[in-house]
């Protein structure tokens, strides 16, 4: 596994796994489309790494084969806050390279307080958070896709790396 800025060539297999109904099932989209894919990697070139309120996605690729094989999520917010979100295709889950890629893009960005959000539910998320030295800060109700739910707020900060 390796990070790299994402290509154009990554937007087929982006759309692909985003489109799957057990990789959107936490979150905020459905029915992730090739179009979907193009808007945001256009918009993310058309604007600076790091700028406040900008989301800019980092492509988790298949080390052998530079193959695209999930994406983290980076939001930067205020000063040194980052909001972190990430994403594995089903056939590679549970080899740990979600924990690996968040590692490292935590050790690369070193940002003073690092902040995660989960669904109640998806506990392989709360697992990797917390493994990572995250610690849940919040709980709250929602509505998420027309339903009645639970998310977790959670956040390492530089004195807890």
């Amino acid at each position: 596994m390796r990070l790299r800025e994402f290509a154009e060539l990554d937007l087929p297999e982006f759309a692909h796994y985003r489109a799957m109904p057990e990789v959107a099932r936490y979150q905020s989209w459905e029915n992730y489309t090739l179009e979907d894919a193009r808007r945001l990697y256009t918009a993310q070139l058309g604007m600076a790494f790091g700028t406040a309120g900008s989301w800019h996605q980092v492509a988790i690729a298949d080390k052998a084969t530079d193959t695209l094989i999930g994406d983290c999520a980076l939001h930067f917010l205020e000063g040194e806050e980052l909001e972190i979100g990430f994403t594995l295709a089903p056939e590679r889950q549970g080899r740990g390279l979600a924990k690996e890629s968040v590692g490292l893009l935590l050790d690369h960005m070193r940002r003073s307080r690092v902040l995660a959000v989960t669904d109640a539910k998806n506990l392989a998320a709360q697992k990797l958070l917390l493994a990572l030295r995250f610690q849940k800060q919040a709980e709250r109700d929602v509505i998420f896709k027309g339903t009645d739910g639970k998310e977790f707020d959670f956040v390492r900060n530089s004195a807890s790396s």
